[in-house]
């Protein structure tokens, strides 16, 4: 599965889902009310509100993954920095986010719907404050093999992750390079790219 957010496995749908309802209906973080995840997933659920310390668990904390969306829809790294894993406004947030009606998915049985082909359906509600209500489902995250994007998709995708990091001429010839790794005659060239600190 080709992840397309800095986050565990189980968070991926809740990230797609919360991105995609944000770039469609265009509300700021502020706005939320309450985000619903149905079904949740056992023990992805939990944030606690002091923050966290660890950055595996904030990968796999699902409240705080659908934050870091809604907040910073750049992903990185940089999401899982020790200040922001204890930021009080990212976490205020997180604390919105909860588990829907339906009952939660145990991680042994998401993966064996995975190693079937398949992949947990999931469903996001998200409430604002005036009372609007967005939602949305998948069955089958972008990046998931069942729903693989296309290669001009996954350097529109790599782009949009790389900007944090490295200038936009370096993201350019890094994807000409990649895309035409053949052709290449010294890996060093491309690895050079790689590196922000290097302006050549």
């Amino acid at each position: 599965m080709l992840r397309r957010w800095p986050a565990g496995i189980w968070a991926q749908s809740s990230a797609e889902l919360a991105h995609m309802l944000q770039q469609k209906y265009a509300f700021s973080p502020e706005q939320v009310e309450e985000i619903l995840v149905d079904p949740p997933v056992e023990g992805y659920m939990d944030i606690p509100r002091e923050g966290l310390i660890l950055d595996i668990h904030a990968q796999n904390a699902i409240p705080f993954v659908v934050a870091s969306v809604l907040t910073d829809p750049v992903p990185g790294a940089h999401w899982y920095s020790s200040g922001r894993m204890r930021d009080t406004k990212l976490l205020a947030l997180a604390q919105r986010v909860k588990p829907g009606p339906s009952q939660a998915q145990s991680v042994i049985s998401n993966y064996q719907c995975f190693q079937k082909g398949s992949y947990p359906n999931q469903r996001m509600i998200i409430k604002l404050k005036d009372g609007t209500q967005y939602q949305a489902e998948t069955d089958c995250p972008r990046g998931h093999p069942g729903n693989m994007p296309d290669m001009q998709e996954q350097i529109k995708s790599f782009h949009h992750q790389a900007k944090g990091v490295l200038p936009e001429e370096k993201i350019c010839r890094l994807t000409e390079a990649i895309c035409t790794l053949e052709d290449c005659r010294d890996i060093a060239e491309i690895s050079a790219l790689l590196s922000p600190q290097n302006k050549k």
